[in-house]
């Protein structure tokens, strides 16, 4: 699999349309799953009418020196790519992670003139420490964006920080908005069910050329 085209989110959809899952509950489980992915079945599961329960298993620790290199071009999921309003500026809403070049990568390349930075709530996992909203708001500077504005986010409160997200998006309704989760898988959940109160936004996501083996 090439993660620098969407063949295999493509051929994920064509699969799942040809399962017949109606009336089916579902128990999905997100815990090793790449974003792009989780959204798909989700969008899938909805269409469907499907009931789905959420599995994600923590991992103890995660590596200490880095999680991942050399993100490449950000990318709209399939079929949630918003709509475009010509003469709205646009803003990038991003749920922030440890890895801060994500982060300046999807910033760089759109180039919007307001970003929202959600930062994950606590100190799991050293998070205070490495997921730094000051950090990731200075990367932003570096790219040339000055209005930024940072929002803490609960990703494992019950509803996976779903309410703070669809608050932020309630207040942008003068832009063009681009959504994209890089924090804990369960933010990804979060973002979508926000995502469905507004389809006009789009749903992006930057997958990496590398990823440590002990993530």
């Amino acid at each position: 699999f090439n993660e620098a085209d969407n063949t295999y989110t493509i051929t994920l959809d064509n699969y799942l349309k040809q399962e017949v899952l109606d009336g089916y509950n579902v128990h999905l489980d997100i815990s090793t799953m790449p974003r792009d992915i989780i959204w798909t079945f989700l969008s899938f599961f909805k269409y469907y009418k499907n009931h789905v329960d959420i599995r994600y298993y923590e991992p103890n620790l995660y590596n200490e020196t880095w999680l991942s290199k050399e993100p490449y071009s950000p990318r709209f999921l399939l079929k949630h790519s918003g709509i475009i309003e010509m003469g709205k500026p646009t803003c990038v809403v991003v749920i922030t992670s440890f890895d801060v070049e994500r982060t300046k990568q999807i910033v760089s390349k759109f180039e919007p003139q307001k970003v929202v930075l959600c930062v994950q709530k606590g100190n799991q996992f050293f998070n205070q420490i490495r997921n730094q909203g000051k950090e990731h708001a200075m990367v932003c500077r570096d790219v040339g964006v000055n209005d930024i504005h940072c929002v803490e986010l609960d990703s494992f409160n019950e509803d996976f920080g779903k309410n703070i997200i669809n608050e932020i998006l309630n207040s942008l309704s003068e832009y063009n908005v681009i959504l994209t989760s890089f924090g804990p898988k369960l933010s990804s959940v979060g973002a979508y069910m926000a995502y469905l109160n507004h389809p006009e936004i789009a749903l992006c996501y930057v997958p990496c050329k590398e990823y440590n083996i002990e993530y």
